[in-house]
C-alpha cells in the first residue's frame, strides 16, 4: 500500500469518496468542489501558506481506497489545519489505515509549518484520533455545550511553542532541567500541600512525563524562566501550565474531558505576581489558541494561597465537585480536594502573552 499526495489525475476516483463522505447533493457537485480544492492544495501549488489544503490518498494496486483531506479551520481565532474528511473502509483494516493516514497528514502539516490538526469527530468514534496522539478538548460546536454528540480534538504537528509574558518565558522542558526540577520538587515549602518531596528518580520520571505531554500535545506544564533574574538554576523559577486531566475519575465523570491549570514555583519567587502572570497567559492560550470551553483547578482546603489565586484568576468554587483524590490512600490528610472551574468568556482578547514558535 502507498500513501501520497493527491493530484488532479485522481479527481475521478476521489470524487466518489468525497461525495459519499460529505454527502454532497450530486457526484458532479462533488467533482467541481474537489477540483477546486486540489487546485489549491499544497501538492499542486507548493506555496507556503497557512490556508492551503492538504489531500492524501492511500492506494492498493493503483486503486485509491481511502483519503484524508484537511483545510482552513472553521474557528477564526485558531491556527493550523482542520480535518475535513477521513474516508476509509469500515473494517479493522480501515481503522489501521486511519492511523497511517493521520500520521502522514501530520508529517505534511509539520513540513508546511502548520502547528496542528483540528478534528471534529463523533464521541463514539474518537479512538483512531486519540491513538494518533490527538487530545480531546471540547464539545463541538462549542455553542451547543453538549459533550454527547461531537468532540473537538487537536493533534499537535509542529514543535511546541513558547509563551512570553512581560517577565516570563513558559517553554518546553529540556534534558538539562532534571536537576532543577528535582530541586523544586525537593523543597519542603513547595511540598506543604503535596504528598511529600520526591526522590531524584521520582522527579525525573515525573519530568519525563511532563516533557512528553508537551511534545505530544503542544502544551502542558511548562518550565518557567524569568527573563531578568536568576532562578533556582539558570533562569528557571518553577512550573506553570495546562494539561489534560487524567486518572482522576471524580473530575472526569463530573465534567468530561477537560484541562487543568496548575503552578509550582520556588519559594524565592512567591508573592511577586509570577504565578498570576504565568497562569493568565496559560488561560488565554487555552481559550484562544486551543479553543477550549472550560478549565479546572483543584487543591486541598488548607491551601489558601492557591485558592486565593484561583479566585483572582476568575475560577469559581464548584461546591458539588469536592472529591477524594484517587492517587492518595484513604485517610491521608491531603486526600480531600476542592474543585474550581472557569468558563471561556464570550470574547477573548489576548493581552498576557506573545506566542513564539
Amino acid at each position: 500500500m502507498q500513501i501520497r499526495g493527491a493530484t488532479l489525475e485522481d479527481l475521478e476516483q476521489l470524487s466518489l469518496l468525497y461525495h459519499k463522505g460529505l454527502g454532497t447533493r450530486s457526484l458532479e457537485q462533488a467533482k467541481v468542489r474537489l477540483k477546486s480544492i486540489l487546485q489549491k492544495s499544497s501538492h499542486q501549488t507548493g506555496q507556503a501558506t497557512a490556508l492551503r489544503w492538504h489531500c492524501l490518498v492511500a492506494l492498493e494496486d493503483q486503486r485509491i481506497i481511502a483519503m484524508a483531506l484537511s483545510g482552513p479551520p472553521q474557528l477564526e481565532n485558531v491556527v493550523g489545519s482542520e480535518l475535513q474528511l477521513l474516508a476509509v473502509p469500515k473494517s479493522s483494516f480501515g481503522r489501521r489505515l486511519s492511523a497511517q493516514l493521520l500520521r502522514s497528514l501530520k508529517q505534511h502539516l509539520r513540513a508546511s509549518r502548520l502547528p496542528c490538526l483540528w478534528i471534529n469527530a463523533p464521541r463514539a468514534n474518537l479512538s483512531p484520533f486519540l491513538q494518533a496522539g490527538a487530545v480531546d478538548l471540547a464539545p463541538h460546536p462549542p455553542a451547543q455545550g453538549s459533550a454527547l454528540a461531537r468532540r473537538r480534538l487537536r493533534l499537535q504537528c509542529g514543535p511546541a511553542p513558547t509563551l512570553q509574558t512581560a517577565r516570563l518565558h513558559l517553554r518546553p522542558w529540556r534534558p538539562e532541567d532534571h536537576h532543577l526540577f528535582f530541586q523544586l520538587n525537593g523543597d519542603v515549602l513547595v511540598n506543604k500541600f503535596l504528598p511529600g518531596p520526591l526522590s531524584y528518580e521520582e522527579s525525573s520520571t515525573m519530568l519525563d512525563g511532563v516533557a512528553s505531554d508537551i511534545k505530544q500535545h503542544g502544551f502542558g506544564f511548562w518550565a518557567v524562566e524569568h527573563q531578568l533574574s536568576e532562578g533556582i538554576g539558570g533562569k528557571v523559577i518553577g512550573m506553570i501550565g495546562i494539561s489534560p486531566v487524567v486518572d482522576i475519575p471524580p473530575v472526569q465523570e463530573r465534567i468530561g474531558p477537560t484541562l487543568e491549570i496548575a503552578w509550582r514555583l520556588a519559594p524565592k519567587f512567591w508573592r511577586q505576581g509570577y504565578a498570576l502572570e504565568g497562569a493568565q497567559a496559560s488561560i488565554e492560550f487555552a481559550f484562544s489558541a486551543l479553543a477550549v470551553q472550560e478549565l479546572v483547578a483543584f487543591t486541598v482546603p488548607g491551601n489558601t494561597p492557591s485558592r486565593n489565586l484561583m479566585k483572582k484568576l476568575g475560577f469559581e468554587h464548584d461546591k458539588g465537585g469536592e472529591f477524594e483524590h484517587p492517587r492518595l490512600p484513604p485517610g491521608h490528610p491531603l486526600r480531600r480536594h476542592l474543585l474550581y472551574r472557569k468558563r471561556c468568556p464570550a470574547h477573548i482578547i489576548n493581552t498576557s502573552y506573545v506566542l513564539i514558535s
